[in-house]
């Protein structure tokens, strides 16, 4: 199983804390994908903590977010599927269980 995380990037909100998490969780869960839905400017901003990442960039500019998640439904490349937005965090493990529970009974 292969998880899709959509982002909806705010950069007034504590992107740090989100960051942090998903490097955290990436690094356990193995497949993992990031659909980074943001301006080009908090791409290059954010250029360190992304490199990290599995992640595509698009553009977030003028779009509300139910026009992101539609836009992100067409790339997709996982089995799962969520969306998070700046200042989510994931409980430590979270994906990895997810992940392990997902294999463990596919549908």
């Amino acid at each position: 199983m292969k998880l899709s995380i959509i982002w909806l990037f705010d950069e007034n909100a504590d992107n740090d804390k989100t960051f942090s998490s998903l490097d955290n969780e990436f690094a356990a869960a193995g497949e993992a994908e990031l659909l980074f839905y943001a301006t080009e400017q908090a791409e290059k901003a954010y250029q360190d903590q992304l490199g990290k990442l599995n992640y595509h960039l698009y553009s977030r500019q003028g779009k509300r977010d139910v026009e992101c998640y539609n836009h992100a439904m067409q790339y997709v490349k996982g089995n799962l599927v969520t969306a998070i937005f700046s200042g989510d965090t994931f409980s430590e493990g979270s994906i990895r269980n997810l992940l392990d529970q997902a294999n463990r009974y596919p549908t």
